[in-house]
C-alpha cells in the first residue's frame, strides 16, 4: 500500500478501454496488494441494490459511493488504512469512468453528427479560410468520385468545378457570399458561410467556412417555363386584341373583293389579279385566326390527323425562299416517310417555320462576323423504347456561353413556336454551346404506334 503500488494500480486503470477492463485491473492490482476477491463497478448506484448484493456473500465489503458504486470484496475485514489507501483508489476509479463514459458519449455524438451531415441531400463541405476541405458529406465525394480522406487538403472550388476562380457576390471579409457557377450543362449556386465568429481571433480559433453546392439546373428550367408562361399571357392578350380590330375591316374587304370576283366575267384581264387579291385576304384571315388562337382552344374540326414528316418537308421548302443567295443550308433527314400525329397541320408547320426562322434571322443580322456557312439540320428518329417522337432542329451559328433565345425581346417567334408547340403536347427543350450552335430538341408521345386502351389512358 505504498506510494509506488498507488502509482501502478493508477497507471494501469488510465490505460483501461472498458469499464470491465478496469474491474479486471484492479480485482488483479488490488488482489496482490491487499488479497481482495474482487471489484465490482455498478453505474446506476442504489444503496438497497448494493446492500442486497453484499447480504448475499459471505464475503467482507467496503462500499466507495461518489458518481457511481464500487464494492471491494475480501474475506476478511478491512483494517482503517486499507479503507484509506482503497478510499484513493476508488477516486481515481471514478475519473477514468467517467473519462470511459465521456469518451462514448463523444463517440455516439460524432456518429449521430456524421450520420446527420452525410444524409443531407446536397453536396456541402467544410474548409479552413484558404478554402481547403477538411470534410466532405457522402454526396460531394460521390459526385466527383473521390473518398473523403483523399479531399482533405485540397480546394473545394478546385476539385469541384476545376477552377479556383469563382465571382462570389461579396467580399470574403463578410460572414456569407454565394456564387452561380456553370458546370458542364448543370447551373450550381454556392453559398459559402463562415461558421466561426469573424472577430475571434485566428490564434486561438482558425476560421472555418460551410461550402454547400446547390444544384439549380431543374429550378432554373422550371423558372424559365414560368416566364415563358407569363409572356405567352400576354401575347394572348395583345394577340386576341390587335386580332378583333383586324377581323371586321378584313370581313369587309374579302366580301367586297368576293362580290368583284363574282361581277368580272371569266376572260376579264382584271380576273387574275383580283383572285391574288382574295389568296392574299385569306392568308391574312388565316394569320388572325391564330392571333385568336392565343386566347382560345383550337376548333375541334381544325384538328386532324397529321403527317409529320409532311410537315417537316414544307418547312423545310418555305425555309429555301427565305434563304435566297445567303450562304445557307438546309438539312432534312428521317428514319421514317410517314408519322401520325393529331393537331393543326398550319399552325405546326408555322411552329417549326419559326424556330428555322430564328436561326436564318440569327445567321443574317451577325453575317459581318460569321467566318462559316450556316448549316440547318432537321432531324426526325424515335427513342429507344418507340414510344416517343424527337424532332431535333440544330445548326453551327456563333452565340456566347451566356446565350438564351428567349431573352431576346425580338424572338416573338420563338415564344409562338413555344405556345403552339405546346399546345400541341410536345416537350420543347432549347440548349446551346459557345462554338458549337443551338439545339432545339422536341419530343411528343408517339399515339400512333398505341393500342386503343393505351391512347385513353395517355390522354388521361
Amino acid at each position: 500500500m505504498n506510494t509506488f503500488n498507488f502509482y501502478h494500480i493508477i497507471t494501469e486503470l488510465q490505460q483501461a478501454h472498458s469499464i470491465v477492463e478496469i474491474e479486471q485491473i484492479a480485482t488483479r492490482t488490488l488482489k496482490r496488494q491487499l488479497n481482495l476477491e474482487s471489484v465490482k463497478i455498478q453505474l446506476m448506484p442504489s444503496m438497497s441494490d448494493g446492500l442486497s448484493f453484499v447480504e448475499n456473500t459471505e464475503l467482507q465489503s467496503y462500499v466507495f459511493t461518489d458518481k457511481l458504486q464500487i464494492l471491494f470484496l475480501k474475506d476478511k475485514k478491512f483494517s482503517l488504512k486499507e479503507k484509506k489507501y482503497l478510499d484513493k483508489v476508488g477516486k481515481k476509479i471514478i475519473i477514468c469512468c467517467d473519462k470511459l463514459i465521456q469518451l462514448e458519449r463523444s463517440e455516439h455524438l460524432k456518429h449521430q453528427w456524421d450520420s446527420t451531415f452525410n444524409s443531407i441531400s446536397t453536396p456541402i463541405c467544410l474548409t479552413d479560410e484558404s478554402f481547403n476541405i477538411t470534410k466532405s458529406n457522402t454526396l460531394f465525394s460521390n459526385s466527383i468520385n473521390m473518398s473523403g480522406p483523399e479531399l482533405v487538403g485540397k480546394n473545394v472550388f478546385k476539385t469541384f468545378f476545376g477552377t479556383k476562380n469563382i465571382s462570389f457576390k461579396a467580399g470574403k471579409e463578410d460572414n456569407h457570399f454565394s456564387a452561380l457557377v456553370q458546370k458542364g450543362v448543370k447551373t450550381f449556386d454556392v453559398q459559402c458561410q463562415l461558421i466561426t465568429h469573424k472577430n475571434t481571433s485566428t490564434l486561438f480559433r482558425p476560421k472555418k467556412y460551410l461550402i454547400v453546392f446547390r444544384d439549380i439546373t431543374e429550378n432554373s428550367k422550371l423558372e424559365k417555363k414560368i416566364f415563358e408562361s407569363a409572356k405567352l399571357a400576354e401575347l394572348g392578350t395583345i394577340g386576341s386584341s390587335i386580332a378583333h380590330e383586324l377581323n371586321n375591316p378584313l370581313a369587309g374587304i374579302l366580301a367586297f373583293v368576293q362580290l368583284i370576283k363574282n361581277d368580272l366575267p371569266d376572260d376579264s384581264l382584271f380576273a387574275e389579279d383580283i383572285n391574288e387579291m382574295e389568296q392574299a385576304g385569306l392568308k391574312c384571315k388565316s394569320i388572325v385566326e391564330n392571333l385568336l388562337g392565343f386566347s382560345r382552344k383550337t376548333a375541334t374540326n381544325e384538328i386532324n390527323s397529321i403527317n409529320l414528316i409532311s410537315v417537316l418537308k414544307s418547312c423545310k421548302e418555305q425555309a429555301q425562299k427565305v434563304i435566297g443567295d445567303n450562304d445557307i443550308k438546309i438539312q432534312l433527314s428521317s428514319t421514317h416517310d410517314d408519322v401520325k400525329v393529331t393537331g393543326n397541320k398550319n399552325l405546326l408547320t408555322q411552329a417549326l417555320q419559326n424556330i428555322v426562322n430564328n436561326a436564318i434571322s440569327h445567321y443574317l443580322n451577325n453575317i459581318q462576323s460569321s467566318r462559316q456557312q450556316l448549316v440547318i439540320k432537321i432531324d426526325f428518329r424515335e427513342s429507344t423504347d418507340r414510344s416517343k417522337g424527337i424532332i431535333t432542329i440544330s445548326d453551327n451559328r456563333e452565340v456566347s456561353d451566356k446565350y438564351n433565345p428567349f431573352n431576346n425581346l425580338n424572338n416573338l417567334e420563338l415564344t409562338v413556336a413555344y405556345k403552339i408547340l405546346k399546345d400541341h403536347s410536345f416537350n420543347i427543350d432549347f440548349s446551346s454551346q459557345p462554338k458549337m450552335g443551338v439545339e432545339a430538341k422536341l419530343s411528343f408521345q408517339r399515339l400512333d404506334l398505341l393500342d386503343e386502351r393505351q391512347v385513353f389512358d395517355t390522354k388521361i
